[in-house]
């Protein structure tokens, strides 16, 4: 969850709704792919030819008039581990009078699916990333920590996070590694328009709207002063909150910079 760069999750969120359009793309590279098999598709092979899903807002403050998108690539494109996928898709900005998008920063997301049973039963999701102690350099470590932080080995919510069920219990845990923005484009209020196009296209791009969203704010390593750490994360838990989300976990209630927990449903 920690890199050299600023982002929405442990990131320095920086608008606004236009209908969300599926369009045909040159398959991108993404950090896994993989999805829940539905039904009869349980079966079916990855579509060479993959459907994009695109959405995006209107932008218009001092700072900046255009179309801030986020470019997903359609989940049932590629099916290979059913219990969870890490994707990257796009952030784009078109300026207002701009003939083309400019790729200006990304997303790294982690998709836990809950409800999925595995080929010998029981929940993968609980055997990968909750019973099992993976290792420094894994990519579903910082998720397994988040994870276990909140439910326990068999896959009950913790005691202290029982009061938060309504939010945490869903058929999808987004966890939020990444929101990524080079840094000519940061402070400029494109925080709010990412996070409220993520909010839209997770349920369309799963075909259900369970999905809980968790994230840790704070200040990345490497952008700013140490000594900037607890204002950077003050704010952060301040757009957040703005945004529906709610402290589920603190390893140091009242005292900041810390490791701090949010969430909300979709």
């Amino acid at each position: 969850m920690r890199t050299s760069s600023q982002r929405v999750d442990s990131a320095q969120p920086e608008h606004q709704h236009t209908d969300g359009v599926v369009t045909r793309a040159t398959k991108r590279a993404l950090q896994g792919q993989d999805l829940p098999p539905q039904g009869d598709e349980a079966g079916a092979a990855a579509t060479e030819d993959s459907e994009f899903l695109s959405d995006s807002n209107p932008v218009n403050n001092k700072h900046l008039t255009g179309t801030l998108t986020i470019n997903f690539e359609n989940i049932q494109a590629n099916a290979e581990t059913p219990w969870r996928q890490i994707l990257q898709p796009d952030i784009m900005f078109q300026a207002e009078g701009a003939t083309e998008k400019e790729q200006i920063g990304y997303i790294n997301l982690t998709l836990v699916h809950t409800t999925v049973i595995g080929s010998r039963g029981g929940k993968p999701w609980i055997r990968g990333l909750l019973r099992t102690e993976l290792a420094k350099d894994d990519k579903l470590k910082t998720v397994s920590d988040a994870l276990r932080f909140l439910w326990d080995t068999s896959g009950r919510l913790r005691k202290e996070a029982r009061q938060f069920s309504v939010a945490l219990n869903s058929n999808t845990i987004a966890y939020v590694c990444t929101i990524f923005l080079e840094p000519a484009w940061r402070n400029k209020g494109l925080g709010l328009a990412a996070m409220q196009v993520l909010h839209r296209i997770l349920p369309t791009h799963l075909k259900h709207a369970n999905v809980t969203m968790l994230l840790q704010p704070s200040m990345l390593k490497g952008d700013s002063p140490a000594a900037k750490a607890a204002d950077i994360q003050q704010a952060l838990l301040g757009f957040y909150g703005q945004q529906g989300y709610r402290t589920m976990f603190e390893d140091q209630p009242g005292v900041l910079p810390n490791y701090t927990l949010m969430a909300r449903k979709l």
